[in-house]
């Protein structure tokens, strides 16, 4: 499976507000929160967690029912050491097709795959201590046998995948950026650390400030 290799981190993490969701609330795996908000209820998601089929469905299914609510602002608190390219991309293009208010905030790192997500953000901040970290896509053969034959015609599909893959991290990092697809790519090719002031620069960031979750919030967790 094509994806990310993310450096790992310890991310700050924030206490879970409130108690348990009321009777007749379900509550999805995974999630901390009742799967309910009224429209105008502040509503700040957490999303401290790696990217993957199941974490990505979590949220997905937590906007699902922000949005069916009429919940039309939406926080989403990003911490994440990234995870596999197709759970990122679709996210993405999920969070940008909603039509509420959606800030992302970087939290702590947003690495790898969690910039396009990061990057869908109609209002994007960062705390001032965080970083991002984007680089090169790489990918995992798995055998049961601890070994696994592979083909030239394998290779070079794999190679096909991996390059349209960086292509697509780079357009969407370009196009909510001051950066051309080349510029993108050739800093994926570095890898470097990067901090708020700089992606401000790039205008990946829009404003560099705390956190502030208002009192009353709607609350959901993800880890």
């Amino acid at each position: 499976m094509t994806g990310l290799s993310p450096e790992r981190s310890t991310a700050a993490q924030v206490p879970l507000v409130g108690v348990g969701p009321p009777p007749g609330i379900q509550v999805l795996p995974g999630v901390q929160g009742a799967m309910t908000a009224s429209p105008g209820d502040p509503v700040v998601i957490k999303f401290f967690t790696d990217v993957n089929a199941n974490t990505s469905r979590q949220l997905m299914q937590v906007l699902d029912s922000c949005i069916v609510a009429g919940v039309t602002d939406l926080t989403l608190l990003i911490s994440t050491t990234g995870g596999t390219v197709h759970d990122g991309v679709t996210l993405y293009n999920f969070i940008r097709g909603l039509e509420a208010q959606v800030t992302t905030h970087n939290f702590g790192s947003v690495d790898s795959i969690g910039v396009p997500i990061f990057a869908a953000g109609k209002t994007r901040l960062s705390v001032p201590q965080a970083r991002f970290l984007i680089h090169r896509v790489g990918t995992t053969f798995l055998a049961p046998a601890g070994q696994v034959q592979v083909s030239e015609a394998q290779l070079t599909q794999t190679l096909k995948s991996l390059l349209a893959d960086e292509q697509n991290i780079a357009k969407i990092i370009s196009a909510n950026s001051h950066r051309t697809v080349s510029q993108v790519l050739a800093t994926m090719k570095a890898q470097p650390t990067l901090f708020p002031e700089q992606m401000k620069k790039w205008g990946l960031v829009h404003s560099i400030e705390d956190v502030s979750i208002p009192i009353g919030a709607r609350l959901f967790t993800i880890q």
